[in-house]
């Protein structure tokens, strides 16, 4: 039998360390995508979504991907939207 968890991270360790866009990848991709870029650096990473439940959404399943490789010493936070006026963040 394979171990699927060994083989994700080895996926995962060949994954580029450079600034990327998956402005026109399917929703569901982007966890899987995303998360070696966050796993393999000791840098933070800032991730734009253009509304709020894409974002919780994302953070949900990228804490989702954490959990199935017991990967407890990374640490993700997610910064709800704010509006102040005419100004959001």
């Amino acid at each position: 039998m394979i171990n699927w968890k060994k083989k994700i991270e080895k996926i995962f360790s060949k994954q580029p360390q450079t600034p990327v866009s998956y402005y026109h990848v399917d929703k569901d991709a982007v966890a899987p995508a995303l998360y070696p870029l966050l796993k393999n650096t000791s840098n933070p990473i800032a991730v734009i979504l253009p509304d709020l439940s894409e974002a919780e959404n994302l953070y949900s399943s990228i804490l989702l991907w954490n959990k199935m490789l017991s990967d407890y010493e990374h640490r993700f936070l997610m910064i709800p939207e704010e509006n102040r006026g005419k100004i959001e963040l």
